[in-house]
């Protein structure tokens, strides 16, 4: 059977106006992991990612830590692609403006606590379709795509057989919860503890596809790194 690295992206700009663009921690982090797969002598056939920046900007931070060159060609596949978050607690927010939590947020939006609060509570009610419209996007649609990500991957063990795919985390819990057949609830509690470039490893062919280990970080978990393992 194939391998898959399945690394969720570096920390991004969470607090600027361009969420999609690596911080200056963020890129370290991608050269970071990409030292430690060159420590380890991993190298990879196949390199995927899926459409957003901070996605190929963690790729090619990899493939530096590598000593490969950056910009290496790589299959791109939007199932890879995170689902719009903002847009997920903007929604939940405007149907619960009295609660306690949502004032909280508002009385201070740049709260990475308070902002995960609501997403925790928005992600179960976006998959019950109890959220007020429209959306970019219905739980279902991104369910699908998602799985198709896998399919794909699948096919892709036909190239080589180990790959490394860049995505996101509520698209990487995803992944993995319909593989599990988790109830929403469940996937949304993954979709919280996934950190910047941790390490998902699977083993996969046309048939099956199986899970190794889950949301590692091996290169932050070192001497002079305490403050480098992020979520955002």
């Amino acid at each position: 059977m194939a391998e898959l690295f399945l690394v969720r992206h570096a920390q991004a700009s969470f607090h600027s106006a361009d969420y999609d663009c690596l911080s200056a921690l963020g890129e370290r982090q991608s050269r970071w992991l990409g030292e430690y797969f060159a420590e380890r002598g991993i190298g990879f056939d196949v390199l995927v990612t899926g459409t957003l920046r901070r996605h190929r900007q963690t790729l090619d931070g990899v493939l530096r830590g590598m000593g490969r060159d950056a910009g290496a060609a790589a299959i791109v596949h939007p199932g890879l692609d995170e689902y719009d978050f903002r847009a997920l607690v903007a929604a939940w927010a405007a149907a619960h403006g009295d609660d306690p939590r949502v004032l909280a947020w508002r009385a201070d939006p740049a709260s990475k606590p308070a902002f995960y609060r609501l997403l925790r509570l928005a992600i179960p009610a976006w998959a019950a379709d109890a959220l007020p419209g429209p959306l970019p996007e219905s739980w279902a649609g991104f369910m699908g795509r998602t799985a198709a990500a896998v399919a794909a991957l699948q096919a892709l063990t036909a190239q080589g057989s180990r790959l490394l795919a860049i995505s996101s985390g509520g698209a990487m819990s995803a992944l993995l919860g319909g593989r599990l057949e988790l109830a929403p609830a469940h996937i949304a509690d993954l979709n919280m503890q996934v950190r910047n470039t941790s390490v998902s490893h699977f083993h996969l062919n046309r048939e099956r596809f199986l899970l190794s280990s889950w949301n590692s970080v091996p290169h932050l978990e070192r001497a002079g790194r305490d403050d480098a393992i992020t979520y955002g």
